[in-house]
C-alpha cells in the first residue's frame, strides 16, 4: 500500500491540507461502510422472509395434493354403500381441512 487517497507517506508528513484530505477519504469510506452494512441486512430480511415463503408454499402444496387424494376417496365412499358414509364424510371433512389449511399457508400475507 503505498498511497492513500491519492498521497504517498512522503507527501503526508507534516502536511496538514494532505492529513485533512486523507481524514476526509476516510470518513467518506466509513460512511459507505455504515451504508453497506445496513443494506446488507435489509437485504438478508427479505432473503429469510422469502425463503419462509417458499417453505409455506411447499408445504401448502403438498396439502393441496393430499387433500384431492382424500377428496376422491371421500366422493367413493359416499357415492358407494350406504354403510361407508361415515368413512366418506370423515374423509371429506379431513379433505376440506387441508384445502383450507394449505390456501392460508400458500396465500397469507406476512407483514410483519
Amino acid at each position: 500500500m503505498d498511497q492513500l487517497a491519492g498521497l504517498s507517506v512522503n507527501e503526508l508528513k507534516g502536511n496538514k491540507v494532505a492529513i485533512t484530505m486523507v481524514m476526509h477519504y476516510y470518513k467518506q469510506l466509513n460512511d459507505e461502510n455504515v451504508a453497506l452494512k445496513n443494506e446488507r441486512n435489509t437485504l438478508s430480511t427479505y432473503v429469510s422472509g422469502y425463503r419462509q415463503k417458499k417453505s409455506d408454499s411447499r408445504i401448502g402444496a403438498i396439502l393441496m395434493a393430499i387433500s384431492n387424494v382424500l377428496l376422491g376417496f371421500a366422493i367413493n365412499f359416499l357415492t358407494a354403500e350406504p354403510s361407508n358414509n361415515r368413512i366418506g364424510g370423515g374423509l371429506l371433512l379431513c379433505g376440506l381441512l387441508m384445502v383450507v389449511a394449505g390456501l392460508y399457508l400458500t396465500l397469507r400475507n406476512e407483514d410483519q
